[in-house]
């Protein structure tokens, strides 16, 4: 049974001493079905940091019509997903547009992995 981290671990290795062989799996991986859930939750936290701002300095320069003037709009989110800002000589706006970028895809992903195991708990 092998571990992600130290907590882990210790469930993981309490887990195989109390159950037959060949259930230790089954429980250990019904434990982790939070973590995509948390992956998810992270980028939101980190995108609700980074979307403001990178759509603030937008704002400041006068650019905010390439998001729609908000950085939950559709055409924001897909600006930010596709790395829109790279168009721009701006230094300032990639340092605050990059994090934004990559929290947005930790959204992304997360979500994804939350369908995926859905999906896969209906046929199994």
């Amino acid at each position: 049974l092998m571990s992600s981290g130290a907590s882990g671990g210790a469930v993981g290795l309490a887990v195989a001493s109390v159950l037959p062989p060949g259930h230790a799996a089954a429980a250990t991986e019904r434990m982790s079905r939070p973590e995509a859930l948390s992956v998810a939750t992270v980028g939101l936290t980190g995108y609700a940091i980074f979307g403001p701002l990178t759509c603030r300095h937008l704002q400041d320069r006068s650019r905010a019509d390439e998001i729609d003037g908000s950085s939950l709009s559709v055409k924001g989110l897909i600006w930010v997903l596709s790395g829109g800002y790279h168009r721009h000589d701006d230094r300032l706006l990639r340092q605050l547009a990059l994090p934004a970028r990559i929290m947005l895809w930790l959204v992304v992903t997360g979500l994804a992995l939350i369908l995926a195991r859905y999906i896969l708990t209906q046929f199994a």
